[in-house]
């Protein structure tokens, strides 16, 4: 993890004089978790279903004249479970790195990824708990519409997790995984 931190800053500073400009965007949509399994009441194994849910985010960064933007996201997502009382949910901060394919128009189709610390938690139609932190990360593309100079609209798919949870709350019985799929619409506000 600090390696990651190191060389975000480190790539920061190195490409300052190459920084078009600094942006903030703040974006919803859906978030899909996959299956999980767990406990029922009687301590056998079941599968865990989840209706859509629900993500936000915010996130600051530099686009570079390279058509790579360096940013640093707060994201959570939540989603009700079937056949359970409570819900999924996972919170993160992520630093992520973009490349937008540049085009002669308003459109441009993007993909990257990041990784960073996440925490979650995950529904169990039984007796456990289970919460834990582990490494988040997500990987996807999308295609941002420039509006206007410093204004643009943003719509991606991310595939997000966290990965690497600890279940110490019932010894490691069931997965723990909180990764899903996402369509997310942003806007995002640039200045220099």
């Amino acid at each position: 993890m600090r390696a990651i931190l190191v060389l975000a800053v480190g790539l920061l500073l190195a490409a300052r004089p190459a920084c078009a400009e600094k942006y903030l965007s703040l974006a919803a949509g859906g978030w899909l978790p996959e299956r999980t399994s767990g406990l029922n009441y009687g301590q056998g194994r079941t599968d865990v279903a989840y209706d859509t849910g629900w993500g936000v985010s915010g996130a600051f960064g530099g686009a570079f004249d390279n058509g790579l933007r360096l940013e640093t996201e707060l994201a959570y997502r939540q989603a009700a479970a079937r056949g359970a009382a409570d819900n999924s949910w996972a919170a993160a901060w992520l630093l992520n790195l973009w490349w937008g394919m540049r085009t002669d128009s308003p459109l441009t189709p993007y993909l990257g990824g990041g990784a960073g610390l996440g925490r979650g938690h995950r529904a169990s139609p039984g007796a456990g708990y289970f919460l834990g932190t582990g490494v988040a990360y997500q990987a996807g593309g999308g295609v941002d519409v420039r509006l206007a100079e410093a204004l643009s609209l943003d719509v991606g798919y991310r595939y997000f997790g966290v990965a690497g949870i600890g279940d110490l709350s019932n010894y490691s019985v069931g997965t723990f995984d909180l990764s899903g799929s996402s369509v997310m619409a942003a806007v995002r506000f640039s200045f220099r």
